[in-house]
């Protein structure tokens, strides 16, 4: 059914639609009251002012008061409590405690107050009850009575619209929606990235772009599949998604930026970016194209197709679609909170009148009834078994056993017990048996078991005898044609062979370029001489016609002549025989390769130098690829080059070692001078920068190094070499430059080994 309605985008239609706007009757419900002082009455003002919280113990339902938190709980667990919060989600008025006891003295209404049914009930209402503050749509009405609706998106954020909210601001927000604006939308999802910026209807920009990110009928982007842990997938489809995704993102924030503009003056921005994945591209990074902080952003409020301009047109259509629902009576009767009301009405009656609702109210199964609803059932309470009508048969065997007895025969009861252990052999054998029979009638559909019928057979007469036996005729005789066409087929081919092979010998360029590949495959130098000589060839069939030389340069297979098969093979002879003959060494095959690019050793590339340096007026060389061989003068002179530039190679491999270890062995001594710095005290720490300063001193105040003796401040006790500045060997009251001195030092005192510890 195609909906009726206009567009935002239709100033005029949506202006006249819009007249005298206000509320619908549906979105007023659950709603907090505003309170206006100007329409409320004074005396319920001074109510409303003499509200105070109650210190006392005390049941608001029931209007009763208790001397202590014991009374009251005791008060919340009697029937008359319950009773009246009952009556008061139905919109009735509590009774005072004397009433409530005629009432469960009658027994009216008393059964159900703590019953499992009731409360299913009032779980199913509540269930059906369909919040105003949720709907994706704002409904109002207009002077014509007429309902209409918009997408609540357009209006507020996510989180903006509460209970709270004012009903005039609905109405100012719905009227703003008059004044051209421009919208922006964005969807994300699978790969595919459709947006556009919309001046009403008009597009002002849009772009639509694809990145095979998603594994086809698997789901996922690869870097959800990467999180997930577990070896990364190493494959190419794997790698090729993972660099999509980064370019993916790359595109849609560097088509954000350069929206940036169109973006400043859009009101409103909807997005569809479902997954973190996707909401990432948008939100994610350090610098995020949109920010989702922006009052501007909204969601999208309905299923969207695939990401591409139609759709995003689509989208725009039903954003700004402002439906007409029609009257709002005919409205109420298809809406679920309105429908809700009835049901309540019709409740408040049966409570108001003492009845308990029948099951013709509610037709078939309970299930039936509430799933139609819309209700879920609970299924941690027992259901009431549904009544049905019984068969025909029971229902005429019931009516029978009800009917009172005329006859005088006198009915006797006896108890029997029943085993069912033979009655379950009996059904087991009977399967078995059915098993069986159905066994024997695949081998042998002809056979019939005892237990059958025996079928006549029935005689045949002549004319289907004769008509069996023509058809037998005939299909032999097919067989017959189909097997003399085979053979038929089998000596044309046959024969077909027989004359090609006749063909090829009685041709003398096949005969003989079958003989020289035979040759040249088995690396045979002389079958090669004896192939080019002239007695093979006075026994072909016929001369060659274009003579030997321009058979030899004659094509095989990829383009090359017999001089490319010698020179694959790798023998030089070959190729020698074959250029002294005739063969062309600048023939080219289909790879644009002479017969010297295929060599495949460097004696059959100077094969080819030594018969260019023997026959320099044979060929033209320029398009041969073979390069001039050197002298022996130059070549010395090369090979006394590489040696030199090998010489200082080697040479500047070594200075570099030398400046490793040399490098490796002032690293090692100053670890060792740090480590013997770090295990002295620290007076000895101080002394020693007391002697660096004094020597930085001295070369500070000098100007000649030359004329100035260096103050010595410290000497080796052993071998007296001068330790100023530098961090020594210390042993009982002795400095020594080594710890070979030191070791020294120690065997001349103590040649016993004895060590004196203090």
């Amino acid at each position: 059914m195609e909906k009726s309605g206009c567009s935002l985008h239709d100033t005029a239609e949506f202006l006249s639609v819009t007249a005298e706007l206000e509320l619908a009757q549906c979105m007023l419900k659950g709603r907090i009251p505003e309170y206006d002082p100007h329409v409320i009455s004074l005396e319920v003002s001074r109510q409303l002012e003499d509200l105070v919280v109650a210190d006392a113990h005390s049941c608001s339902c029931c209007s009763v008061k208790f001397p202590n938190a014991t009374a009251q709980r005791a008060h919340f667990k009697l029937d008359w409590h319950r009773y009246n919060i009952k009556r008061q989600l139905a919109g009735l008025s509590p009774v005072r405690e004397e009433a409530f006891t005629v009432i469960a003295d009658k027994g009216d209404d008393i059964e159900s107050i703590s019953g499992s049914e009731s409360e299913s009930e009032e779980e199913g209402e509540k269930g059906d009850i369909v919040d105003s503050n949720h709907r994706a749509k704002v409904f109002f009405r207009n002077k014509h009575g007429q309902v209409i609706s918009l997408y609540r998106c357009l209006l507020f954020p996510a989180k903006e619209c509460t209970e709270t909210t004012p009903v005039s601001e609905f109405v100012t927000r719905a009227l703003c929606l008059a004044v051209p604006n421009q919208w922006a939308i964005f969807m994300l999802g699978g790969g595919h990235f459709a947006a556009g910026i919309f001046q009403g209807q008009e597009p002002l920009v849009h772009k639509t772009f694809h990145c095979y990110t998603v594994r086809a009928k698997q789901g996922g982007s690869q870097s959800t599949r990467d999180n997930k842990g577990g070896n990364h997938p190493k494959s190419a489809g794997a790698s090729l998604r993972r660099y999509n995704e980064q370019a993916l993102i790359q595109h849609v924030q560097d088509l954000i930026s350069a929206w940036a503009d169109h973006l400043k003056s859009c009101t409103l921005i909807f997005v569809r970016a479902v997954g973190p994945g996707n909401r990432s591209v948008l939100y994610g990074g350090k610098s995020p194209p949109l920010d989702k902080t922006d009052s501007r952003i909204r969601t999208i409020p309905f299923p969207t197709r695939r990401a591409t301009f139609s759709e995003v047109k689509r989208v725009l259509g039903m954003l700004s679609f402002v439906e007409d629902h029609g009257p709002e009576s005919e409205f109420l009767l298809s809406d679920p909170a309105s429908l809700n009301d009835a049901r309540k009405l019709v409740t408040e009656k049966n409570c108001q009148e003492g009845a308990k609702p029948t099951q013709t109210e509610n037709e078939g199964s309970p299930r039936r009834s509430k799933n139609k609803g819309g209700v879920k059932p609970n299924r941690a309470k027992s259901r009431p078994s549904p009544q049905r009508s019984l068969p025909a048969s029971v229902s005429y065997a019931s009516s029978e056993s009800e009917a009172p007895c005329t006859s005088d025969i006198e009915i006797i009861y006896q108890d029997q017990e029943i085993k069912f252990s033979d009655t379950i052999k009996d059904v087991d054998q009977q399967i078995k048996n059915e098993v069986s029979k159905k066994k024997k009638k695949d081998k042998s559909k002809d056979q019939k078991t005892s237990t059958d019928p025996i079928v006549p057979q029935i005689k045949k007469s002549k004319e289907e005898i004769l008509k069996e036996e023509k058809l037998r005729a005939q299909e032999a005789e097919r067989k017959q044609r189909l097997l003399e066409k085979r053979e038929r087929k089998q000596a044309a081919i046959e024969l077909r062979k027989q004359e090609q092979e006749a063909a090829e010998a009685a041709n003398p360029v096949l005969v003989f370029q079958k003989e020289l590949v035979s040759a040249l495959e088995s690396n045979d130098v002389q079958r090669l001489k004896n192939c080019l000589s002239s007695d093979f060839l006075q026994t072909l069939p016929s001369p060659l016609p274009g003579g030997l030389q321009e058979t030899l340069n004659l094509p095989f297979t990829q383009g090359n002549t017999a001089l490319h098969l010698a020179s694959k093979t790798g023998t030089p002879l070959l190729v020698s025989e074959l250029m002294t003959v005739g063969a062309d060494p600048t023939a080219l095959n289909k790879k644009q390769q002479t017969p010297y690019s295929v060599a495949v050793n460097a004696d059959t590339r100077k094969a080819f130098q030594d018969f260019l340096v023997n026959n320099p007026d044979k060929f033209d060389y320029s398009k041969s690829k073979i390069p001039v061989p050197l002298s022996e003068e130059e070549e010395k002179a090369q090979a006394k080059l590489k040696a030199e530039l090998k010489a200082a190679k080697n040479k500047a491999k070594k200075e570099h070692e030398k400046v490793q270890r040399k490098k490796k062995a002032e690293e090692k001594a100053e670890q060792e001078e740090r480590a013997r710095f770090m295990a002295m005290t620290d007076r000895e720490k101080r002394a020693l920068a007391a002697e660096r300063r004094i020597l930085a001193a001295q070369k500070k105040g000098t100007t000649d190094d030359s004329k100035t003796k260096p103050i010595v401040l410290a000497r080796c006790f052993l071998c007296a070499i001068d330790i100023s500045g530098q961090v020594s060997f210390d042993y009982d009251q002795y400095r020594f430059c080594t710890i070979e001195c030191l070791r020294a030092h120690r065997k001349q005192t103590n040649p016993d080994g004895k060590i004196n510890r203090l």
